[in-house]
C-alpha cells in the first residue's frame, strides 16, 4: 500500500503539533497533484483543523461515552464506520454532511439510519456500505460533496435572509401611513 503526502514545499508552516497528514491509496490511484491554481483550496482542505475527523480511527475516538456496547447494532464501531461522530449521549452526526440523529436504540442500523435520514450525504452516495478504507480519489470526492453541502446551505441561508428583508420593506410601504400609501414613481 503507497502512502500519499503533502510534500513541505506545499505546506512549510506545519510543525511537530501539525504534522503533515497521510493517506492509504490503493496502487491504481494516480499521486494527486497538488499544484497550480487550485492548490490553496487543496492545501486549506487538507489541513483544516477537523480533518482529523475524516478517518475512521478518529470517529471512533469520540465514542468513549456512548450509551451502547460493542454488541449492541448501533455499536460505536458501527456509528464510526457509517461515518457519525460523538455528540452527547445517544446522538451522533455524520463528519460528511452534518446530519445529527439522536433517539439511538440498541437494534438500529446506522448505515440504514443514515441512509434513510441523509440520502444527499456524500458519504452514503458514495458507497453502497461503510468502507473499511477509502482511496486518495475516494477522499477528494468526499470532500469535494461535503464543500457543496456547505456552499448549498449558505445558499439557502442568504435566500431566506433576502426574502425576510423584503418582505418587510414590502410590508412597510405596503401600510398605509395616514391617508396616502407613498408613491415613490
Amino acid at each position: 500500500m503507497k502512502i500519499f503526502s503533502i510534500p513541505e514545499s506545499i505546506a512549510p508552516n506545519l510543525d511537530a503539533e501539525h504534522p503533515l497528514p497521510q493517506f492509504p491509496v490503493l496502487p491504481q490511484s494516480k499521486a494527486l497533484d497538488a499544484s497550480g491554481p487550485s492548490r490553496s483550496l487543496f492545501v486549506e482542505l487538507v489541513i483544516s483543523s477537523s480533518f482529523r475527523m475524516r478517518t475512521y480511527e478518529e470517529r471512533l475516538a469520540t465514542f468513549k461515552k456512548w450509551v451502547y456496547g460493542d454488541r449492541s447494532k448501533c455499536s460505536p464501531h458501527a456509528m464510526a464506520l457509517s461515518g457519525f461522530i460523538f455528540i452527547a449521549s445517544d446522538t451522533a452526526q455524520c463528519y460528511w454532511c452534518q446530519k445529527t440523529l439522536d433517539g439511538w436504540e440498541e437494534h438500529d442500523d446506522p448505515w440504514e439510519e443514515h441512509k434513510s435520514h441523509a440520502p444527499y450525504c456524500p458519504y452514503v452516495q458514495l458507497f453502497e456500505k461503510p468502507p473499511l478504507n477509502i482511496t486518495i480519489v475516494e477522499l477528494l470526492e468526499l470532500m469535494r460533496g461535503q464543500e457543496k453541502l456547505k456552499l448549498k446551505r449558505r445558499h439557502e441561508a442568504i435566500c431566506k435572509e433576502f426574502e425576510t428583508v423584503f418582505d418587510n420593506i414590502i410590508k412597510r410601504y405596503s401600510e398605509p401611513k395616514g391617508k396616502k400609501h407613498r408613491r415613490l414613481i
